[in-house]
């Protein structure tokens, strides 16, 4: 959201989709030095990670198997974040929230499918509320802002 106010602050790029790009790859970076102490001052950050790795390889797990599983996530993850700026470059903002919560809807519905998870009369509806109320909320939210 604070992208698509200050989206013309600075020379990030010559046009919108790089200006936005650059403004992720800046933002990430930022982010990485703003939680950096968090992450290694918090239990279960940093320190916790020799751990792990030792717990994931007793599993039987290969270590080029788990580095190439670490490298993907992360990758797949900033992929997610950079399409996800580039909609928001090209659409407004309440289009891109509804369209965000569409996509938990999707991801609802694929997961059930594809795990053969049983839904039960109240976690459907518990889903429903949860996805509805994002989507009012959004949608509210853009109505008012509108007015100001």
């Amino acid at each position: 959201v604070l992208a698509t106010k200050f989206g013309d602050v600075g020379d990030m790029g010559e046009d919108k989709t790089q200006r936005k790009t650059n403004q992720l790859a800046v933002l990430t970076g930022v982010a990485t030095l703003v939680l950096l102490p968090v992450v290694v001052l918090l239990p279960g950050g940093l320190t916790s990670v020799p751990a792990a790795w030792k717990a994931a390889l007793a599993t039987g797990t290969a270590p080029s198997k788990l580095w190439y599983r670490l490298v993907a996530s992360g990758f797949y993850f900033f992929m997610y974040q950079l399409s996800s700026f580039w909609v928001l470059s090209c659409v407004p903002p309440i289009t891109h929230s509804v369209l965000n919560t569409l996509k938990r809807v999707v991801i609802i519905v694929v997961s059930i499918i594809v795990f053969r998870t049983p839904v039960t009369p109240q976690s459907a509806a518990g889903t429903a509320i949860a996805i509805g109320g994002v989507l009012l909320y959004s949608l509210t939210k853009a109505h008012y802002a509108k007015k100001k």
